[in-house]
């Protein structure tokens, strides 16, 4: 019987470049009184690489402020690379 190597199942850590992009709301859907999904879309996103279970998103929403609030998000897998369509699952605060 063989065993697979460490070094095949090991994650191997890859950095994307940062880049910021500005979306629209395309769709909101409440799943629970606590929990919603909300799809954004843009053309932004369209080099939107996620090839990984925990690859996240950085949501920055500007309120005027100098710090506008940030929350790191994992998003949905996408069935197309050329999507333009993201989608988050979260629950409200």
């Amino acid at each position: 019987m063989t065993h697979p190597s460490s070094d095949a199942r090991r994650v191997q850590r890859v950095r994307h470049e940062i880049k910021r992009r500005e979306l629209q709301v395309a769709r909101v859907a409440r799943i629970s009184p606590h929990f919603q999904r909300i799809t954004f879309a843009g053309e932004a996103l369209a080099d939107f690489i996620s090839a990984s279970f925990d690859d996240h998103i950085k949501l920055i929403l500007p309120d005027g402020s100098d710090a506008p609030p940030m929350r790191d998000y994992t998003t949905t897998r996408s069935a197309s690379r050329t999507a333009v369509k993201r989608t988050l699952s979260l629950s409200p605060r």
